[in-house]
């Protein structure tokens, strides 16, 4: 499939489940607080990651914000998403929300444990829609995908 525009989909069913994959990943812009992300998160309140720190391609060690390659200090949590939604191998995010200052530590991985001052924000599989055309887009791939399973 197509997107109107030219961005490849793969598509993949099994049985009645069907997957749609965006074949371009998303780019890793600079940070900022824009209010849309790529990606839908999912708050996991309470909780932590053990290890499975993910190396970040945006990190810069002349950047401020940057505590490490896997830690960024934040001004919103939209920041955080957007630095874990370019890259692929960053599946989750916990929020050490009760540190000075506030920061994000970027993982490779979803299990989570229970913890206290923490939050974890775990990537979802779709994509949101970031403006008209794309949500306009997202209604013509479902409209697809329901004609096919009727076939």
């Amino acid at each position: 499939l197509m997107w109107p525009g030219g961005s490849d989909l793969l598509v993949s069913a099994t049985g009645v489940h069907l997957s749609v994959v965006p074949t371009v990943a998303p780019t890793t812009a600079a940070p900022t607080t824009a209010p849309t992300t790529g990606y839908s998160y999912m708050k996991i309140a309470g909780a932590q990651i053990g290890s499975n720190q993910c190396s970040m391609e945006a990190y810069d060690s002349t950047n401020e914000y940057w505590k490490d390659d896997s830690k960024y200090y934040y001004n919103s949590l939209a920041d955080c998403e957007q630095l874990c939604s370019a890259q692929s191998e960053c599946l989750a995010f916990v929020d050490l929300r009760e540190v000075v200052p506030p920061t994000c530590n970027f993982k490779t991985s979803t299990e989570t444990q229970a913890t206290s001052g923490k939050d974890v924000y775990v990537k979802q599989g779709w994509r949101m829609a970031t403006s008209d055309d794309d949500f306009q887009r997202h209604q013509l791939l479902r409209r697809s995908l329901l004609a096919i399973s009727y076939m």
